[in-house]
């Protein structure tokens, strides 16, 4: 078996051909502008998988709906901005620029979002920060800040009026917003025998604007909401916690924490009177204590209502009794509405999920669930003919698609969540990975251009591959089965050529997966996440989150670094780290960034060179179709960008330095200088190979004895036998350098002692030119022009034992060539 030689790295695979094209689909000029639900693609961009629609890069932490069922508002705790979206259509209607919100409410008419903030401590206690802002000019109308404590916890509800707005928790506010005058102020109830207020927990209001009805601990209170007047209180029997109001003010709904749903009789205003009790009634079903939401339909002869358990029950006021029950997935977010065509829906959000989710009660159906891929995605990869992308998510699914339009092909449920994924050369035929086991999978070749639908087709799961292949061989440090993730960092991955990169905190390791030997290993503070290069030989890292490192896989040394744009990161949450790839040409090398950016490297000169702006979503991962032309990059958002790079192919530029120079510089221990060097020679091209070709002679056969008889004969009494071995001992150059070392301690001739010192020195010599040897084939390699390639071909013809060749063929191999000696 022909050992892999350990060579400092430099990358390999060139950029082949002319400037990049998109994948088989639009020619230059006519890329799409608009995805398959008809939203705009950023520029560059050719495709996009999955929608951005009700999607955030993290679970939401609030939610609210306008009352009218039309609109949408959620908000992320990291991310510095609320998103308004159209129920109808899951279409963003804009974004307001704040962060820390605690609770949102519409006006009436959708056009104005009021938002409590969540804000630091006073010296006097908590304080309840309010403000208004219109939606479509993106303006803050109004800014309201007072005392409060729990004003997390505070209501926040606007008047059917849509002019004034009431908030608080210990006392509740009633708000002109448009001025930001305060028009009255009431205390809430205190607690029984005790000074401690109980705290308002809900609040409904009728649609007429006259009655005002809140929940103060089990107390509820019917109030005048012009004057804040109270009416009349009726006590509940427990803490309520939900209210909801028929619109034409005389029913009221509520649950408490500790009994079911009832529906109360509201009495005219003639008729409330202190200690007159409603009408009541309970609706029967299981314990409200953990009811999340309830809603009036606009006609008032519907409830509909949902638990935290997942329940969803729509009631016929009149009889009450309920007529549908729905299981939907239970969620720690969720509001109950209907929409403008009454339909009963329930959006929910939070929990895992990166997105908001609406349920239609009545049809038993997820809306837009079509546009879900899971809540995070976990692995990306093209086919190799660049046509097919593969992403698994955490759902267990792994999915098909049409790279050039995002069409969705086929998919497969997997035994566990996949995190990784490669393509066979048929294009049919795939291995993916999760939880340290594998699966082969098969696509049906008639899918790729009819599937849609109802009848998506499923791939085939045919079981583990053979045992005595490269996946159930190879293991990460410690033993550990391969593919494995733990994190947004802490992974391990199998390269198609059997190199395993084993990736922790502040550890990288790469492996030798087919023999376990340890090829790389970088241990320190702050070392994140790696990308490995083509030729498996550099390792890029992240180094505290702003630094990008390069690696030479052989020595470890590193070899360049650079800082990124500090607008671009996010610090202190380093789950949201920049992410790497390197393209198949080994140049470039993409940096995915926190604030949604792919930056591009040229690594000959250690520049940026370009920039794609994409969603404004950290991005989770990116994938190099095979010929470099195309960048699939997954959002956090588990959206999916296809670009076409076209526009990033690195410029040429003219050799900064003599070649003989250069020449030198490759055989220099300093593994910077022959970075430069390896470098300097890719840019000179043509005038490269012509000087390299000159320099580099394929190894012909030699056959010679066995080491061991060699080193003997190295003390014979005949001169002609001590020459010849130590002719062919230096014909067997570097490899038999460690045998001479030994040999050398336990030498007790001088005659001996004096050979094995100058074979030493020979040796050496023999060793640099052929370090330098094999990094020129690196360069003829990254330059991949059809003489770069001859001159390979030719090494690749030579000794099969030699270094050279074995460096000359797998250049070849990597750069799919057939001619490459094996």
């Amino acid at each position: 078996m022909v050992q892999r030689v350990g060579v400092i790295a430099l990358l390999a695979v060139a950029i082949a051909g002319s400037p990049f094209t998109a994948v088989g689909a639009f020619p230059p000029d006519s890329t799409p502008d608009k995805d398959n639900l008809g939203d705009p693609l950023p520029t560059g961009a050719i495709a996009r998988i999955g929608s951005y629609r009700l999607r955030h890069a993290d679970p939401v932490d609030v939610i609210a709906c306008s009352g009218d069922g039309k609109w949408l508002a959620s908000h992320c705790r990291w991310e510095n901005f609320v998103s308004v979206w159209s129920i109808d259509s899951g279409k963003l209607r804009g974004r307001l620029p704040v962060s820390g919100v605690a609770r949102m409410a519409f006006t009436p008419d959708g056009n104005t979002l009021a938002l409590i903030l969540s804000t630091n401590q006073f010296a006097f206690g908590a304080e309840i920060l309010v403000e208004c802002w219109d939606i479509d000019s993106v303006k803050k109308i109004s800014r309201y800040r007072d005392e409060e404590r729990d004003a997390a916890d505070a209501v926040l509800e606007f008047l059917p009026d849509g002019r004034h707005l009431f908030f608080g928790r210990s006392s509740l506010r009633r708000l002109e917003w448009a001025s930001g005058k305060l028009e009255y102020q009431l205390s809430a109830a205190r607690r029984a025998n005790s000074a401690d207020v109980e705290g308002i927990t809900a609040l409904a209001m009728a649609e007429d604007a006259a009655t005002l009805i809140t929940a103060e601990g089990d107390v509820v209170v019917v109030r005048d909401a012009r004057t804040g007047k109270e009416r009349c209180r009726v006590d509940a029997g427990a803490s309520v916690s939900r209210l909801a109001i028929a619109p034409n003010g005389k029913m009221l709904a509520l649950g408490t924490r500790t009994d079911s749903i009832e529906l109360w009789e509201i009495p005219a205003i003639s008729d409330q009177l202190p200690g007159v009790a409603p009408g009541k009634r309970r609706l029967p079903g299981k314990d409200a204590s953990l009811l999340m939401s309830l809603a009036f339909s606009p006609d008032g002869k519907s409830l509909l209502s949902l638990s935290a358990q997942g329940e969803a029950c729509l009631w016929d006021v009149k009889a009450a009794e309920c007529v549908v029950r729905r299981q939907i997935p239970a969620s720690p977010l969720a509001v109950t509405i209907f929409d403008q065509a009454r339909q009963p829906l329930v959006v929910t959000g939070g929990g895992l999920s990166r997105g908001l989710t609406v349920w239609n009660v009545g049809a038993g159906k997820e809306l837009f669930g079509e546009r879900t891929i899971g809540s995070s995605l976990t692995c990306l990869t093209f086919s190799p003919d660049g046509k097919t992308l593969a992403t698994g998510s955490d759902d267990n699914v792994l999915r098909f698609w049409r790279a050039r339009d995002g069409k969705l092909l086929a998919h497969v449920k997997l035994p566990a969540c996949p995190s990784q994924v490669d393509g066979g050369a048929d294009g049919k035929s795939w291995v993916a990975g999760g939880d340290g086991k594998w699966w082969q999978l098969a696509l049906d070749a008639h899918m790729a251009e009819d599937a849609a639908g109802p009848g998506l087709p499923e791939a085939k799961l045919l079981g583990a591959p053979p045992p005595e292949s490269i996946w159930q061989q190879a293991k990460a440090q410690g033993g550990r089965a391969l593919p494995w993730k733990s994190g947004p960092i802490d992974e391990g991955t199998l390269t198609s050529d059997g190199y395993v990169l084993d990736v922790k905190r502040n550890k990288i390791h790469v492996v030798d997966g087919a023999t376990g030997k340890k090829l790389c290993e970088v241990d320190g503070n702050r070392i994140l996440d790696a990308a490995l290069s083509p030729n498996r030989n550099t390792l890029a890292a992240i180094h505290n989150e702003i630094s990008v490192m390069l690696m030479d896989v052989a020595s470890g040394m590193e070899v360049a670094r650079w800082d990124l744009d500090r607008q671009e990161l996010v610090r202190g949450q380093p789950w949201l780290l920049p992410r790497l790839a390197f393209a198949p040409g080994g140049r470039l090398l993409a940096i995915g960034t926190p604030r949604g950016s792919i930056l591009f490297w040229d690594l000959a000169t250690s520049q940026q060179i370009h920039k794609l702006a994409g969603h404004d979503v950290p991005i989770s991962i990116m994938a190099f179709s095979p010929d470099g032309r195309t960048l699939a990059c997954a959002y956090r958002d588990t959206t999916v960008l296809v670009w076409d790079l076209a526009a990033v192919a690195p410029k040429k530029l003219d050799m900064p330095t003599p070649p003989e120079e250069n020449w030198r510089g490759l055989e220099s221990e300093d593994v910077a200088v022959a970075w430069k060097a390896h470098w300097a020679l890719v840019q000179g091209e043509e005038k490269s190979v012509a000087y390299l070709k000159d320099r580099l002679k394929p190894v012909r056969p030699t056959k010679v004895g066995p080491i061991g008889p060699l080193i003997k004969e190295l003390d014979s009494p005949v001169f002609a036998i001590r020459q010849r071995a130590t002719k062919d001992l230096e014909t067997l150059g570097p490899s038999a350098e460690p045998d001479l070392k030994e040999a050398l301690k336990n030498a007790t001739n001088l005659e001996v002692n004096r050979r094995l010192q100058g074979l030493l020195k020979t040796l050496e010599a023999a060793r640099r030119r052929q370090t330098q040897e094999i990094r020129a084939a690196l360069v003829l390699e990254q330059l991949a022009s059809a003489e770069a390639n001859g001159v390979l071909q030719a090494l690749a013809a030579g000794d099969t034992q030699a270094p050279m060749t074995v460096a000359a063929r797998a250049a070849l191999k990597r750069h799919g060539h057939a001619n490459s000696g094996q």
